[in-house]
């Protein structure tokens, strides 16, 4: 019995050493003012506030992961959103109109 817990035991730590945990998705706050929007790229263009820990103030366009993010979204409105770092740039993954905007 000791050897087949102790082989159970073996497989397991193999099976457990190839699997390594997916890393979690890294999303950043953005605020701002919407400067375009454009539903075919799509993508929107906003004048944001510093995003702390990736980067400083500035107007700049963010391609967008799911067209009806923009839905209801036009220039000026005052927005908050999620992006996510990705490998061909910076991706909007998340936005909505703010009070007053």
């Amino acid at each position: 019995m000791k050897k087949l817990t102790g082989i159970v035991l073996a497989v397991a730590i193999v099976i457990g050493c190839g699997k390594s945990p997916a890393p979690a998705e890294r999303l950043y706050e953005v605020k701002g003012n919407v400067v375009a929007v454009d539903a075919r790229k799509p993508s929107v263009t906003l004048e944001h506030e510093d995003i702390p820990g990736l980067m400083r103030a500035m107007t700049m366009e963010f391609a967008v992961s799911d067209p009806p993010v923009l839905n209801g979204i036009v220039v000026g409105d005052s927005v908050r959103g999620r992006i996510r770092k990705e490998e061909s740039g910076y991706v909007l993954r998340s936005l909505e109109k703010q009070a007053g905007g």
